[in-house]
């Protein structure tokens, strides 16, 4: 199957997610949809998704399958550093640079 020769990276300051293959180490996709650099990378595999952060201050959620955006999280005003999936109460813990952490039921 895809995820088992797949592996999501998420290369600092760069403005694209990029699938790469664990066998060949090379990239086989790269999506692109902040307007700065992704700093962090979560994922859900219950619901299939990824979280990514960004110094835009937006946080992105991606289909795993696709690897389409589906919708983005506007709830920081400066550069979101850190990500966190908590599955047992189906929240995404968000921090940003400036300090604050956000709490958005996913």
């Amino acid at each position: 199957g895809i995820f088992g020769s797949l592996h999501t990276a998420c290369p600092w300051e760069r403005l694209s997610l990029q699938v790469w293959s664990t066998e060949s180490r090379e990239c086989l996709l790269t999506v692109e949809g902040h307007d700065g650099p992704v700093l962090s990378l979560a994922i859900d595999w219950i619901g299939r998704r990824v979280f990514s952060s960004s110094k835009d201050t937006s946080i992105g959620v991606w289909d795993l399958q696709t690897f389409r955006r589906v919708t983005v999280i506007q709830v920081h005003e400066c550069a979101v550093s850190a990500l966190h999936v908590d599955l047992s109460s189906m929240r995404l813990f968000s921090g940003d640079r400036g300090g604050n952490l956000v709490l958005t039921k996913i």
